[in-house]
């Protein structure tokens, strides 16, 4: 029997899981052809990153990325990468533990009678390894009810290692917190001490346990004794939110917190079906199902409510002039992302990279899917789909051929080396290019659809003779203009390309000359949240200083990464406007200016002006550029390109993804953040990865198991 060949369009993420899943099936080859066919000279879609090697090499990613603690799919994957690459041990980023580090702390930012505030947030580590077998055991606390059992023991380790409960009440004149006490000691109706209230508690708990093992019946036993104790606690934060706790900031912070989770707690019990699936409330926005159940606007408005939704970019069309108390993202999407976030890790809630995303994540792939014996074509962007006559599957594949090798025996090698790590460039390697001077001298950026450069020729893969089945790893944005025939012909696709939206992002990042304590930041090195508008997304990057080629008489000792929503232009141009992403670029540019000019006094106090904006001396710049000049040493980015926009989970659209298998077309597959992918249909990498390997499992029958997926 013939090998099946496999076309697969686009090199993000989505994409890299569906040919790692298929390629890990033992013999693949003795089945499968597969050729991956990429716009431009890198792999990574939205994680793409790449160094420049006429600055410094430095890093110049599409924006910020961190792993959280319970990717566990994609984490395995990259395993599994860097095992095969087999890199010596003394090479950077050797293997996982190399390149990944566990951190904990992020700081979220509180907007209180006009000043930020602080909110610190330690998240304790734990002894389990992210993305080993181990954790594919049926995993059935991955439900709202189990998000409950999980809040549940999480008060009762508290309770029981406060030993401030545990004493004798002190006099109303002694202590500020005697409500509170007086709380926990009236939980329970039958006892007042605060070992009774554990032990109620822990009754709820077994019920739920049940529960969560098919005994259904045990959550009316549960949810009966916790709308007891919600209705209480409830009442008592309303009294504790009085003038004084509202000055008391670690206090406020800290009932605050007990608020958000009694309301979270509130309404998934009030609603069955919901107990069992995230889904139930996705036609609604989070913050208005939080105000359905009666939270108040200092919970639906909270930095600990907002921190989630600048983490997932929820605004659409990038607008974030009301992000203190607006947005709009799934509800059940997003408490399901905060119950996996601060829940589910593993390890620690962040693993943080130790270089650019694309020579820790991309390149490795790469090399491990090269040597597995997959085939990259770069310089190929898709143009068209097109249908068969009866339109029930694929028949063609039109491409637009960008460039042309010197060698066409020799496969493109698109890699540098900066410091012993092969990385991506900043731009094409022209020298393997026959067209590579004339793209250079005219600063051609081949990943723009807006660009002049209309390519060298045109192909056109057929069905039958170049492909069999399809991959679509290309993103929602792009859809409409490389899929109009499957448009015209499939209401569900129409409606899913129509329905499921982007937002255009922004980035910067600074290489700075003081280190992160002299700038006078307060605390340890951060990822923060929640902050100003329009960059309110902020890491401390520093950890990538040593990957860098910086000369000794420009050394920066600190790093900040910053992103956001960017507002979309209004009205997006067609792409015979070849002058629009250089005016986007300048209007991410006076964004940038315009917020350091008036917002890094409270972070970065030592370093800031009495009005608040930051030192342009402080910058480090290669061409010592006076005063606000020095900003052009550093680097920006406007993701603007319809295949690299962030893709929103607004309320309600989510019933129009498709699944990976369910395209309505026999060999089309898809893959991405934009799919259905029955596990968490918002934008990050683990929900891309279980997109691609649920992809490879409908093509392949491979890989066997996915975390977090039943059956």
């Amino acid at each position: 029997m013939s090998k099946q060949k496999i076309a697969v369009l686009g090199g993000g993420i989505g994409s890299l899981a569906s040919v790692y899943g298929i390629t890990s099936k033992p013999n693949w080859q003795d089945d499968f052809d597969i050729t991956v066919y990429q716009e431009g000279w890198r792999l990574g879609g939205k994680c793409a990153s790449s160094r420049n090697p006429d600055v410094a090499n430095r890093i110049e990613e599409h924006g910020l990325h961190i792993f959280f603690g319970f990717y566990d799919n994609a984490i395995k994957m990259m395993r599994t990468a860097y095992d095969e690459i087999d890199r010596p041990e003394t090479a950077p980023l050797a293997n996982f533990d190399a390149a990944f580090k566990p951190h904990s702390f992020i700081a979220v930012q509180e907007y209180i009678d006009e000043k930020w505030v602080d909110w610190p947030i330690f998240f304790p580590t734990n002894d389990q390894v992210p993305g080993v077998d181990a954790n594919y055991r049926e995993d059935n606390h991955d439900t709202p009810l189990g998000m409950i059992s999980w809040l549940i023991k999480q008060l009762i380790s508290h309770l029981k290692t406060n030993e401030a409960l545990h004493q004798e009440q002190a006099k109303a004149e002694e202590s500020p917190l005697d409500s509170v006490k007086d709380f926990i000691q009236d939980l329970n109706p039958f006892s007042h001490s605060v070992l009774d209230v554990v032990s109620s508690l822990e009754s709820i708990d077994k019920h739920i346990e049940k529960a969560l093992a098919g005994d259904l019946e045990n959550i009316k036993l549960a949810t009966l004794s916790l709308e007891t104790i919600l209705e209480k606690g409830i009442a008592l934060l309303e009294q504790l939110f009085g003038p004084t706790f509202g000055t008391l900031t670690s206090i406020r912070q800290t009932l605050l917190a007990v608020e958000f989770g009694l309301y979270i707690v509130k309404g998934i019990i009030k609603e069955p079906l919901l107990l069992l699936d995230w889904d139930v409330i996705d036609h609604l926005d989070f913050r208005a199902w939080l105000a359905q159940n009666g939270a108040p606007e200092r919970v639906t408005c909270s930095a600990i409510t907002r921190s989630f939704y600048d983490l997932y970019l929820a605004y659409p069309q990038g607008n974030t002039e009301n992000s203190l108390c607006g947005g709009n993202v799934s509800a059940g999407t997003l408490l399901h992302a905060y119950f996996l976030a601060c829940g589910q890790y593993k390890g620690a809630i962040f693993w943080k990279m130790q270089a650019g995303m694309g020579e820790t994540v991309i390149v490795p792939l790469c090399l491990a899917l090269q040597k597995r014996g997959v085939k990259f074509e770069f310089f190929s962007r898709v143009s068209n789909l097109g249908l068969s006559q009866d339109k029930t599957h694929i028949a063609s594949i039109d491409i637009q051929v960008q460039a042309t090798l010197k060698d066409p025996s020799t496969p493109y090698d698109p890699f540098i080396d900066v410091k012993d790590l092969l990385c991506w460039p900043s731009n094409p390697n022209y020298s393997q290019l026959v067209e590579g001077d004339e793209l250079k001298e005219m600063h051609i950026n081949l990943e723009s659809p807006w660009s002049p450069w209309q390519g060298v020729g045109t192909k056109s893969l057929q069905l039958g003779q170049d492909f069999d089945s399809v991959v679509l790893g290309i993103s929602v944005g792009a859809l409409p203009y490389i899929t109009p025939e499957l448009m015209a012909a499939s209401p569900q696709w129409n409606t899913m390309v129509n329905s499921v939206q982007s937002s255009q992002t922004q980035a910067m990042q600074l290489w700075m000359k003081p280190n992160l304590e002299q700038t006078g930041w307060k605390m340890a090195s951060v990822v923060m949240d929640g902050y100003q508008d329009p960059f309110n997304t902020w890491a401390d990057m520093s950890q990538t200083l040593d990957k860098e080629t910086w000369p000794q008489n420009h050394l920066p000792f600190s790093i900040a990464y910053f992103c956001n929503n960017f507002i979309d232009a209004d009205p997006i141009p067609p792409f015979s406007d070849h002058d629009f992403p250089a005016r986007e670029q300048l209007r991410v540019k006076n964004n940038a200016i315009k917020w350091l000019n008036e917002n890094t006094g409270y972070i970065w106090p030592n370093i800031s002006t009495q009005e608040g904006g930051l030192d342009w001396s402080q910058l480090v710049d290669l061409n010592n550029q006076e005063g606000v000049n020095r900003f052009d040493g550093q680097f920006w980015h406007g993701a603007i390109n319809p295949s690299e926009r962030y893709v929103l989970s607004v309320a309600g659209t989510n019933k129009n993804r498709i699944t990976p298998d369910g395209s309505d077309f026999s060999n089309l597959f898809l893959t991405g953040d934009w799919v259905d992918n029955r596990f968490l249909n918002i934008g990050c990498v683990e929900s891309t990865t279980v997109a691609g390997l649920k992809a490879s499992k409908a093509i392949s029958g491979y890989p066997e198991r996915i975390f977090y997926v039943k059956g």
